[in-house]
Parts: C-alpha cells; structure tokens; sequence
C-alpha cells in the first residue's frame, strides 16, 4: 500500500478534503492520538469500507490530561503510525502542532454539559471539555462526510455525538466495536504501561463484563444483579482498584435499575498506576432454548486458590493416570511396543495442560464441536484396534497412524476452510490474530475433504515407511471414518455450523441470535422478508430479478459487511428497514423481531444419518470383499454423491469459480471421477488379495 499523504497545516487538512468531496467523494475521518493498534486500524478500516476517502488525525490533546495524568509519557511514533495507516488504505494523516491546534492567547472550550458529568467526568473532571472542544476543532479543520469512534470509549461517544448534534455540525458519527486481545482485554495503547503481571490481572476486566454479559444473555434483567457479578471479578482481584461499574440505557449516561431496552455496562479500574475502562453491550438475545451448546462449561486456571491448570491438578491427575495405565500393562503384557505406544498421549497432554494458563487465561472453553471431535476419534480409533488386532495389525501401530492421520487431518481440514472463507473471515486480520483464530480449530472451521486430504497424505507416507499393506489398512480405517463423521456432525449441530436452508419441514431447526445461520438470516435480509446478495454491490432478489441498493436506513451499503453492520444495528434498537434502490425507488420492511433464526434444514443431522449408514454398510462388507481397496474405494463413491446433494440444500457455501457449485461440490466430483477410476484398476487385479484374519 502507498504511504498516505502526511500534512501538518491546518489549511492544507481543510483543503484535501473539501477537493474530495468537490470531485463527489464521500470522506471519512478517524480522530486518534496515534500509538495506533489493531482498534484504531479496524476504525480506519471501516472507514475505508464506507466512504470514498479516508483522512485519519494524529494528535496527543494536551487539554484532555489532567497535570497528574501521561501526557508527557504517552506513546508517539508517527512515522510507524504512517505506514500501519497506508496498509490499510488511509489516503491521509493529519498530524498538526500543538501550537497550531492551540495558538497563543486561546481559551475557548466546549461543555456538553450533563453527559460529561458523572463517572469518567467526575474522576477527570476537565477531560471531556477537552475531548469535546479538539474533536470539534477536528470536525472543522477536516470537514468530512463520517467521523469514526470506538465503543470502548462509550462517554466519549455519547460526548461526541451531543457536541455534534447540538451544534449542528454537518457530520455522521459512526460508533465500531471494541477491538480486543486474544485472552479479551480491550485493546488501549495505555495497555502498553502495565507490567506482564499488571497486565494479567487485567483480564479482571473483561471476565467481570463476560460474566455480566451471560447473565444478561442468560435472561437477567435487574441492573444491581448485573453490576455486582462485574464488581465481584473485578474487586475481588489483587492489585486491582475498582472505581465504577454502571449499566446503562444505551446511547446516554443514564443509570437503569432494570434492562427493558438496549443497555451498556460500563467499568473502569486502575491496575497499578494505570486506569482502563472497559464496556460491553447488553443487547436483546434469545430467551428461548438454545440447539447449540457451543460452550459447555469452562475449566478454570484456579479454584478457590488451587490450580487446576497449569502445573496443577488436571495435569497431576493425567499423569497419575498415565502411570497407573502404563504401570498395570507393564505387569501384564509387559514393556512391549504398545507400551510405549502409551507416552505419545501422555507427553502431548501434558504439555497442553502445562501451557494451557499461557494461551487461556480465562480458563478452557470446552466447547460442544471439540467434545464430540473427541468423542468420533476414540469411536473410530476403538473399531479400527478392534479390526486391526483380528488381522495380526498391533493396536500400537494403529495408536501410532491414529496419531499422524489426527495431525495431518485436522491441519488438512482447518486449511481447506481457512482457504475456502479466507476473503470473508481472514483477510486484512494482523499476523498475530489471523494465526491464533486459524489455530482455534475446536470452536469449528473444519472441512471434511481438507480432512481426507491431509490424512491421505500421512496415511500413505506411515505405510510406506512400516512396510505397511496399504489398501488392506485403508479397507479398515474406511468404515471407522465415516463412525466419526457421523459423530462429528452432531458437534456441527452444538456449533450451529454447515447449516442448511430455509424450510418448513416438521423437524425443521431454530437457531439463537449470534448463531451462523441466525447472523447469515440477518445479514442477508431473510429476517426482513427479503433476499440480499452481494452481486456488483448489494442487490435486492425479487421476483426473480436483482435490483442494486444504494443504502439501507441512509446508510450507504457497497458489500454484505456494510449490510451486515446496519442490519444488525436495525435489529438490536427493533428498527424497521428502508431499503433506497439505485433507481430511486425505496422497499420499507418491518423491523425484525424473532429471537431465533428461520426454520431450516439441520444438514448436520442429514449428515450423521448419511456417515452413519455409510460407516454401517463399509463394516458390513468388509468380510465380504474380495480384494484389498474395495471396502476404501466404495467409501469414496458413496460419500462423494451423498456430499453432492447435501451441499444442495446447505447455505454456508458459496459458488465458486463460475460453476454454480460449492468447493465441497466441485471437489465430490473430482473424488467420484477419481473413484471411478480406481474401481476400473482395482477390479482389473486378481480376486483374493486381501488381508487375512490372524490365526
């Protein structure tokens, strides 16, 4: 990306915009302080997404810190600012002087008046007039079309938006999510000042406003039961002040005693010398029963001062465990090859646990989709040991392919997802949270071909290397995949992933809001009575015929992002929609109110009934067959027309390519003709070669 234009004079940030927007372009603006991470780009981001230019400015307001407070140590680096800026296609830094912005003799300021008051104004009692007045100074210098904030600072926002309305300033305030860490601390450049202890305490913060947050989605609705579980994570935290916790009607900084509409539930805290605040929102949710079950419960680091985690109990218990296992098949069988075969899971889950407090703070989520991901793999490794040691194969060989076939599975699936949805879900992401969200395999985002890929790949090269019989092994192993898959796709169902379509069969499924097929319902318009697509821009499907929106609710809308952004906006205040054709013509829907998706096909279940059929049919032909590679080479004509069809009726996959048809759909076609193939060599070789039962 070029480096964007860096202008210091105020007439100059005034003139590059009004020329922009002279030539008919629409022009954002981003006020920062600079020290900019991955909050302040994901702003600049959104602005790139919904206007024609961007125009970010650089500025450490020395009217917004008290005396005591770090104006003088606060980060400054404009010139990595720049570049981190022009990668995310900034056209523009304004980056003035302190003298230019307060020239000698200047004493004018802005008092919004009540909402600067309570809570961050009474413990900074002169920072909002300042905010207030160098925002608007900001407004003025660069005149653009949108002004972007970031929910994290919420009074900010509510400052920002009554300065602007009550002095009439011709410009939209756009509010974006809260950008936060992978462990769920919010992202502040003040983040920077705290210690690595410091800064592990702080996770207080949003584990308190995590808690709040369930309970709200739990079907919690007084304010004090709120606040308290909030305060209680957070005070009861060493080394950790509390100095508010506040539930709020949305959109002002008035306290509610009970949640009957959109609320935010503030905090603040001072973690040594530093002050972090931190707010989540509290929007409608379902109240219903949910399918999923995408958390089953948490495994926390520590328990009333134990650790569980860590080197604590978990891990005293596994290698307990472990040693007893190996200990009594030392006694009987003795110390033979599936002894050992026994240290591979003990070494790997012992590290896991070891390291688990590093990479989960917060405890381990066990999800729903991992259990049963757990559940198909002992399913499918039993019946293949069981198989295996009837055909002289050891169960130590079989641990030993289980585990390189697992590996090599699950890298093959999770990259054939991360390859199919990388646009959608992956592009534009910093390194760093791209590689943990692709690591994040057991909360989904597995594709089965990535998985036969993957594990075709290492089940060739295992044979080889152990002089293996290689078809023998695979007629084995074939039936045992499937047993897993079908147990898989019941952790899919938990997950609320490869969803299908709308329907209105009897056993039709619902999902939450915040599920992927609620969210895609949303995103797409379904849950307005229309069909969105992105097409050359967002059309409107009706009748047959595609009609191009140029806004919905005066909100331009150039991709199903911005759709998705004002939709969901629409759906959380119960707002009815109007969608501006490009012909002018305007299409008024009501507001969405269900709580739960549209009815849709539970493809999930199809899915179990198809592998599980499939797996029974694979172990009952096996003694049958009459050569090696028959039971394997029947799995892989089945499974791909079952795949075909299925993919018909599922929504989550989009065509690509031009051919009307999914990835998994293209790629079951290639696997069939493939099939097809091998059937024409195997059935060519002599009757008889198989693997035989041990004496």
């Amino acid at each position: 990306m070029p480096t964007p234009l860096l202008i210091h004079e105020i007439d100059a940030a005034r003139q590059w915009v009004r020329e922009r927007q002279r030539a008919g372009e629409t022009v954002g603006v981003v006020p920062t302080m600079g020290a900019l991470h991955a909050g302040h780009l994901s702003l600049a981001e959104a602005a790139t997404r919904g206007c024609d230019r961007v125009i970010v400015t650089v500025f450490v307001n020395p009217t917004q810190f008290a005396p005591s407070e770090d104006f003088e140590r606060y980060p400054r680096d404009l010139e990595a600012d720049a570049k981190k800026l022009g990668d995310v296609g900034v056209d523009a830094v304004f980056a003035p002087s302190v003298e230019a912005m307060y020239p000698p003799g200047a004493t004018t300021s802005i008092d919004v008046g009540s909402v600067a008051r309570p809570f961050e104004g009474a413990i900074r009692p002169t920072h909002f007039a300042g905010v207030a007045t160098v925002v608007a100074k900001l407004l003025l210098i660069a005149p653009a079309d949108r002004a972007y904030f970031g929910q994290k600072d919420y009074q900010q926002t509510v400052v920002v938006r009554r300065m602007v309305a009550d002095l009439n300033l011709p410009i939209e305030v756009v509010v974006c999510p809260t950008v936060r860490e992978a462990d769920g601390i919010a992202m502040s450049s003040r983040n920077a000042y705290l210690s690595a202890d410091e800064r592990q305490r702080a996770l207080c913060l949003s584990q308190g406003l995590r808690e709040a947050e369930q309970l709200h989605a739990a079907g919690e609705r007084d304010a004090s039961t709120l606040r308290e579980a909030a305060r209680r994570a957070i005070a009861s935290t060493e080394g950790v002040e509390l100095q508010y916790v506040a539930v709020l009607r949305d959109g002002t900084m008035d306290e509610v005693e009970t949640v009957d509409a959109p609320a935010v539930i503030a905090v603040a805290a001072r973690v040594g010398q530093t002050r972090l605040i931190d707010n989540v929102s509290a929007q409608r949710q379902a109240t219903s029963a949910s399918i999923m079950l995408s958390e089953l419960f948490r495994i926390p680091v520590e328990a009333g001062g134990v650790p569980i985690l860590g080197a604590g109990v978990l891990l005293a218990l596994w290698v307990l465990g472990f040693g007893a296992l190996m200990g009594w098949h030392a006694i009987q069988p003795g110390v033979d090859g599936e002894f050992w075969a026994y240290t591979q899971p003990l070494v790997v889950g012992a590290l896991v646990l070891f390291f688990a407090p590093r990479f989960a703070p917060q405890g381990v989520p066990i999800r729903g989709y991992g259990v049963m991901l757990l559940v198909a793999i002992s399913v499918g490794l039993a019946m293949a040991v069981h198989r295996a040691r009837r055909h002289g194969v050891a169960p130590d060989t079989i641990f030993a392919l289980a585990f390189w076939l697992f590996v090599a599975g699950i890298a093959g699936a999770r990259a054939f997802f991360v390859i199919e949805y990388w646009e959608e879900k992956y592009a534009g992401q910093p390194l760093g949270e791209t590689i943990i969200d692709v690591l994040q395999f057991t909360e989904g985002g597995l594709v089965v071909y990535g998985s036969v890929i993957g594990g075709l790949g290492a089940f060739v090269w295992f044979m080889r290397r152990h002089q293996l019989p290689l078809f023998g092994i695979a007629d084995i192993i074939a039936p045992c995949f499937m047993a897993g898959l079908a147990i898989g796709r019941i952790g899919c169902l938990l997950n609320g992933c490869c969803y299908g379509g709308a329907c209105d069969l009897p056993w039709a499924v619902t999902f939450p809001t915040e599920s992927p097929p609620f969210m895609d319902q949303l995103v797409h318009g379904e849950l307005h009575g229309v069909r969105l697509v992105e097409s050359d821009g967002v059309q409107l499907i009706e009748d047959g015929a595609a009609k191009r929106i140029s806004s919905i609710n005066g909100e331009p809308v150039a991709t199903l992002e911005d759709t998705a952004r004002v939709l969901s906006e629409a759906y959380a205040y119960a707002k009815p929609v109007e969608l501006k054709l490009a012909d002018g013509d305007v299409v008024e829907r009501p507001a969405a109110t269900r709580a739960r998706s549209l009815p849709i096909h539970p493809t999930q279940l199809y899915s179990t009934i198809d592998a599980g059929l499939t797996a029974w049919l694979l172990w009952a032909w096996f003694p049958h067959r009459r050569r090696d590679g028959e039971v394997a080479l029947l799995m892989f004509t089945i499974y791909p027309v079952t795949r075909f069809l299925t993919e018909a009726i599922r929504t989550d996959e989009p065509a690509i390519f031009g051919t009307g048809l999914s990835i998994s759909q293209n790629v079951s076609l290639v696997v069939l003709v493939l099939a097809v193939l091998g059937w024409a060599w195997l059935l060519r070789t002599p009757p008889g070669r198989r693997l035989r039962e041990a004496p």
